[in-house]
């Protein structure tokens, strides 16, 4: 799990970086010139899935291949790590993007990319 989050921090730093690049590009600054803010959070959830019924597997999403067996405690199933990086470029010009690592289809926990935008506010 922890070889994983040198990767899922590489992904949102791109985007970070392609979003910087067309903003400044579009904005027609030089990089070096550009007054940029940037900030970085992060969250967490510990999630436990519990329960007794032989026929039946809990999973968060049909995304997972299978879900928590009968009378097994399972961390991995609703367990989640995210990281936001925002970064307000100029007064019209900001980016944000967030990743996520969590439990794949194949069992396996891997970064993912959920989403990245890119702000213009157009002067008055």
């Amino acid at each position: 799990m922890l070889t994983v989050i040198p990767r899922c921090l590489a992904a949102v730093a791109a985007t970070a970086l392609c979003a910087t690049s067309a903003a400044v590009y579009a904005q027609g600054q030089p990089a070096a010139e550009a007054d940029a803010r940037w900030s970085v959070s992060g969250f967490g959830t510990l999630g436990a899935a519990w329960h007794d019924a032989d026929d039946t597997q809990f999973r968060r999403s049909v995304d997972q291949r299978r879900g928590t067996r009968a009378n097994e405690l399972d961390f991995g199933i609703d367990s989640t790590l995210g990281l936001q990086v925002h970064g307000a470029l100029t007064p019209q010009w900001s980016v944000l993007a967030q990743a996520v690592m969590n439990q794949g289809r194949q069992g396996e926990w891997g970064p993912h990319l959920v989403w990245g935008f890119v702000k213009y506010v157009p002067n008055d």
